[in-house]
């Protein structure tokens, strides 16, 4: 079977394989993509194609351009080229090349998908690709989701020739006489993938010359596994996993009571950049029984306390706002405040979960703002000051409810811990004529 027949039997029932889909194909001008290239016209894909140069060389960057244009021309396919703009080449040579080099090229690839209505993205990345990005992925220690390598499609983004070797690319290049370009750089190991690709696959490929066949079927396999995994631990979360606002929580004894706790909690932080010590420091604190500060990736703090792991988004805090006008709604770290005056009536309900102040005790500007250690407040009712601290734990609020407490203040005197309670000496009295009455809503 032929390279074109092979695809076609793989992946004719595949939604980025009908005729009607508008498909941009990414092509460097090397043998892999202009092998692509010549496929997708064979088999009357809706194509157009994307060159981005980063004019790094630019002798073999000028062939590349010419022979892109000229076989575009000739086969009538729509076609786009990119030029590096010169703020971005710079930064480009300042760090990692590779990586920034892609981030370039996938972004100006989504800008034409937005600008033109494409449906996928075709890139000609092969077997032999996935078998290096599988052996990099293990010497840095990946978990089983590395090791499961590229997947043939993630969104727009499709690898048509995945399952398709080197040789088989070379062998189609030769008998249809396929122009290309070669990039020298591959043939330097400056980079960890091509040390892989000259060092490691090639010697490995003189000794067991099926072991990019082997290492491709068993990326399948891993990822199917690691589907599975995913499929279990979003049954776990459904079934202890509970949501308040944008915060999960969950019990532990429904991680403990599980054997292999540990790789669950791991499996279940990994998304958020949690790592292996991490998930062991938060598991010593579970089963010691020790309540702990927040332990943070860059995305996420997980705190344990009373029995329940709190997993807790982590957000751009603003420190204060000022509340200059009453009668109006702010908005302070995703809560939603709605300042308010009314008469004081005996019918009111002051029990109805808002704030009651009296306004006559109140001058402007106020003060929204984070409470600070130390600090204490007299809550209406009691007969001496608290610290916030105690009374926070008195109430037995949980990591996500304290991340929600704010103080209303005039200078520095504290006027409500919001949403709890009034200050004693500003909440509303019998002769008491206008309230201001503040209600607290998630935004």
């Amino acid at each position: 079977m032929n390279l074109s027949d092979k695809l076609k039997y793989n992946f004719s029932n595949e939604p980025w394989f009908k005729p009607n889909k508008k498909i941009l194909l990414a092509v460097s001008g090397g043998e892999d993509s202009m092998v692509l290239l010549n496929l997708c016209a064979k088999l009357n894909l809706n194509i157009s194609l994307a060159h981005y140069c980063y004019g790094l060389r630019p002798s073999e960057n000028s062939k590349e351009l010419t022979l892109i244009e000229n076989t575009c021309k000739k086969l009538g396919i729509p076609y786009y080229i990119q030029n590096i703009p010169a703020q971005d080449l710079q930064s480009l040579l300042d760090g990692n090349l590779q990586e920034k080099a892609r981030d370039l090229r996938f972004h100006w690839f989504k800008a034409l998908k937005l600008k033109f209505g494409f449906d996928y993205l075709f890139t000609a990345h092969h077997a032999n690709d996935q078998a290096e990005t599988i052996l990099f992925n293990l010497s840095r220690g990946s978990g089983l989701k590395g090791l499961g390598g590229m997947q043939l499609s993630v969104g727009w983004q499709v690898k048509p020739l995945l399952f398709t070797s080197k040789s088989d690319i070379n062998e189609y290049a030769q008998q249809h006489k396929i122009e290309f370009c070669e990039d020298s750089s591959n043939a330097k190991p400056l980079y960890a993938r091509n040390k892989i690709r000259h060092l490691v696959l090639t010697p490995f490929q003189t000794n067991f010359p099926d072991v990019v066949e082997n290492i491709g079927n068993t990326a399948v396999i891993f990822q199917e596994t690691q589907s599975l995994i995913d499929e279990l631990l979003q049954d776990f979360m459904d079934i202890y996993g509970q949501k308040e606002n944008e915060s999960i929580y969950l019990p532990c004894y429904a991680l403990l009571k599980f054997k292999q706790h540990k790789s669950l909690l791991y499996a279940l932080l990994k998304p958020y950049h949690f790592n292996w010590v991490q998930t062991e420091n938060i598991l010593t604190a579970i089963e010691n029984k020790k309540e702990m500060a927040s332990i943070s990736s860059t995305s996420m703090e997980v705190v344990y306390a009373r029995e329940f792991l709190y997993l807790i988004p982590k957000k751009n805090i603003e420190e204060t706002i000022e509340i200059n006008q009453l009668n109006q709604v702010y908005f302070f770290n995703q809560q939603k405040l709605i300042f308010s005056t009314l008469n004081n009536s005996p019918n009111l309900d002051l029990k109805d979960g808002a704030i009651y102040l009296d306004a006559s005790k109140l001058s402007l500007p106020l003060t929204l703002r984070l409470p600070k250690n130390g600090e204490k407040i007299r809550p209406f009712g009691s007969k001496g000051s608290k610290l916030i601290s105690d009374l926070v734990n008195q109430k037995k609020l949980n990591p996500i409810q304290k991340k929600s407490l704010f103080i209303l203040s005039n200078a520095e005197i504290i006027l409500a811990l919001i949403p709890l309670c009034p200050a004693s000496e500003f909440s509303v009295q019998k002769e008491t004529e206008i309230i201001l009455k503040i209600e607290y809503k998630k935004s």
